[in-house]
């Protein structure tokens, strides 16, 4: 399993945001809160369409109710301690590695920093996102001409706020290499819309989960084009814990305005036991045996996967869309591996490339809904950090694209 894993999971995409949670060890989450002003305007139409009737949920159900035997994560978490990170911000070589995220509109920057050991055939995997922050109105502003999976040289140092994800205050950014194809996402969700609402409900699914021995957890929801971070209140941690990238939730949220001029920051509602429902674990369709059926979309060749990649895109009756990777269901040393990988990858471009459909951008992907998958395989979920999980196929016959 591991092997396969070392083939697929380039395709990780562990996004984070700027979360900020002050905990205290063993004293759980101690967030500074002004006093919550009352809503004084009724909830946004915007915000109400983030979540949906309880009697709705049923509608996003796609994997059993029961959870598998998994094993050991393959690919766990990885963290650097902060001494070697301050260290290597402060050198003349700095700290390299590629933008994760950039969203301008909310001050949203994410930057990936890889284990750097070519004795290490796993380094690629040993990774951790950071959120960057400017230590000064230029850097800031240089900020926002980043594209997902520019190479950057980073200098500065770890800011100390105590979050799940660790925060990068920089003093100079050196854009080593721009990614040729960048996509231009359009995030619509005005988030000053949130000035007058101190609680409300998101029905989503898990985009990433974070988490630290001092600071707990944090996960970022995402729902249509909206990505929100969510500090994970002490006692919601027991249920983070289970969380998987794909998971679909049920999250009631209280508002924390941003200070100058930022973004409000999210925390589950502390004062709901049961702020945080897991809807639809992912997880529980490992190893299940089905027909897949979606629409294709295709992640082109970039510095996180070395080739094309498709998959089928499911949307549910909430409008909830996940993806799985089409990936051959033998061991990476298997001969058939490649074989049934590049003729799976073939039937789907063939497809891709005779439709006159236009592709859409999602985020850092593209799809076709006209082009119509079905999918006879294997669902396979093993790790926290997936990309997404996988239909392993024993033969391109198991896959149909109309």
């Amino acid at each position: 399993m591991a092997c396969r894993l070392k083939s697929i999971i380039a395709v990780t995409l562990l996004a984070t945001s700027y979360v900020s949670c002050h905990k205290t060890k063993n004293h759980g989450t101690q967030p500074t809160l002004p006093p919550n002003p009352p809503i004084e305007k009724p909830i946004p139409t915007e915000i109400l369409a983030l979540t949906v009737p309880e009697a709705d949920f049923a509608k996003s159900k796609y994997c059993p109710d029961t959870a598998p035997n998994i094993a050991e994560d393959p690919t766990p978490p990885y963290a650097f301690e902060v001494p070697f990170l301050d260290q290597k911000l402060a050198s003349d070589d700095g700290l390299v590695g590629w933008i994760h995220g950039s969203v301008p509109r909310y001050k949203q920057f994410l930057f990936t920093y890889r284990k750097e050991d070519p004795n290490d055939p796993m380094a690629f995997f040993k990774s951790e996102q950071f959120s960057l922050s400017g230590a000064t109105p230029e850097i800031w502003a240089s900020f926002a001409s980043l594209k997902r999976h520019d190479k950057v040289r980073l200098k500065g140092k770890v800011l100390g706020n105590r979050s799940p994800i660790k925060h990068l205050t920089i003093s100079s950014i050196e854009v080593l290499k721009k990614y040729a194809n960048p996509t231009e996402n359009s995030y619509s969700f005005d988030a000053s819309k949130l000035a007058d609402v101190t609680r409300f409900n998101v029905f989503g699914q898990v985009h990433a989960v974070v988490s630290s021995e001092d600071a707990g957890y944090a996960m970022v929801i995402e729902r249509d084009n909206f990505m929100m971070p969510v500090a994970v209140m002490t006692q919601h941690e027991d249920l983070a814990k289970k969380l998987f990238k794909g998971d679909i939730v049920s999250v009631d949220i209280k508002v924390v305005p941003g200070k100058e001029g930022r973004p409000p920051h999210f925390m589950t509602d502390g004062d709901k036991p049961n702020a945080l429902k897991i809807i639809d674990p992912l997880v529980n369709c490992h190893g299940v045996n089905r027909t897949v059926e979606g629409h294709l979309v295709k992640f082109n060749k970039s510095p996180a996967i070395n080739t094309d990649v498709y998959a089928v895109r499911i949307v549910d009756g909430n409008g909830i869309a996940r993806n799985m990777t089409l990936f051959p269901g033998v061991s990476a040393e298997d001969p058939k591996f490649s074989e049934i990988f590049m003729a799976v990858k073939s039937k789907a471009e063939k497809a891709w490339n005779d439709s006159t459909e236009a592709p859409s951008v999602v985020r850092n992907y593209n799809e076709k809904k006209s082009i119509k998958v079905t999918v006879r395989g294997m669902i396979n979920v093993v790790s926290t950090e997936q990309a997404n999980a996988q239909v392993y196929i024993m033969s391109a016959d198991n896959v149909d694209f109309k």
